[in-house]
């Protein structure tokens, strides 16, 4: 069992901060995020240039004023603009836009990102297949303006993610991955302490201060006791810091989320609203650590009830020749 979770645990732990950005960029859609901005301010280029041959976005839709409707009648059909920008939408914004207006990951590095796509949002809600162009420029124009804020924006978008996989909690893991390749022989310290103590047993199973007793086989108790002991305590400290993760999460804070979630909150969080998150980010670690938690257990009580036993063993000395018997 110690085995199989190390096991799994190493690569899991490897591959962490790369399955971090593999969450971001693939499951939560954010590599196609500036590209689908992109299109979108294309696709408002081309609404906004049918109505204005003189437009120039970057210096009229910041700061150009809504047309007179009674002097500008021109109308432009902006169903190609629509079905463009829609599409945009579906390939990635909606999630990101999920994403950065979520309760945990929505940190302060996404915020404007929220903040625009939610007015490109709400500004696209307006738009109809057939506008007057005195109507279409203003929608059109900040709905352009929004893209560019969000294309501008992907450097805060990367620093958000990077923030996310160089997490204190995330680098803890990554800092100590070695130690779990020393892991793979924590079994075998109780492996040696059996030893010990089958030689002693083979000895007569007597302490040399009791009459019979084996002072070679006593001898060999001293081993078995530092490796017993060794074994004990690595285990312990693995169950006790497991129950401390399993059972007591709803106290261990996640400060690389916002608002500063518990454990507990954001595993659940994650697991109900971005199960595909999860399973692709931390299933696997979950798993090696839910198998060395498991071994753990099993050990610490074992090694209670090899003590328990040896003590009896030592005290009754049931295996004493009778008076008489060579």
């Amino acid at each position: 069992m110690t085995h199989i979770g190390v096991g799994k645990l190493i690569p899991a732990i490897e591959d962490l901060p790369d399955n971090i950005i593999k969450g971001f960029d693939v499951v939560f859609q954010f590599a196609g995020m500036e590209r689908d901005s992109k299109k979108v301010k294309a696709s408002s280029e081309v609404v906004l240039k049918t109505c204005s041959t003189s437009f120039n976005a970057s210096k009229t839709c910041p700061t150009n004023p809504q047309p007179n409707c009674q002097t500008n009648t021109k109308s432009v059909n902006t169903s190609a603009a629509m079905d463009d920008i829609y599409k945009a939408f579906n390939t990635s914004l909606t999630v990101v836009q999920k994403i950065a207006n979520d309760q945990y990951f929505g940190t302060k590095d996404l915020a404007n990102t929220a903040k625009n796509l939610n007015k490109m949002t709400a500004d696209f809600a307006k738009v109809q297949p057939s506008m007057r162009c005195c109507a279409a420029i203003p929608t059109f124009c900040a709905i352009w303006s929004a893209g560019e804020e969000i294309v501008a924006g992907t450097t805060e978008v990367t620093k958000a993610i990077n923030q996310f996989k160089e997490s204190d909690i995330i680098t803890r893991w990554d800092k100590n991955k070695n130690m779990l390749i020393v892991m793979h022989a924590i079994p075998y310290f109780m492996v040696i302490a059996m030893l010990a103590f089958t030689f002693f047993w083979w000895k007569g199973g007597v302490c040399c201060c009791c009459k019979g007793g084996t002072k070679c086989g006593t001898l060999v108790l001293i081993p078995y006791i530092l490796f017993w002991l060794v074994s004990f305590i690595l285990y312990a400290v693995i169950c006790i810091v497991g129950i401390g993760i399993k059972y007591a999460s709803d106290k261990i804070d996640v400060p690389g989320l916002k608002g500063n979630p518990t454990l507990a909150d954001a595993i659940a969080h994650i697991q109900d609203y971005y199960p595909k998150f999860w399973d692709v980010v931390f299933a696997d670690l979950e798993e090696g650590l839910d198998g060395m938690f498991t071994a753990s257990m099993f050990f610490t009580v074992a090694a209670v009830l090899i003590a328990v036993y040896s003590c009896c063993e030592c005290c009754c000395c049931p295996y004493r020749s009778k008076d008489g018997e060579s």
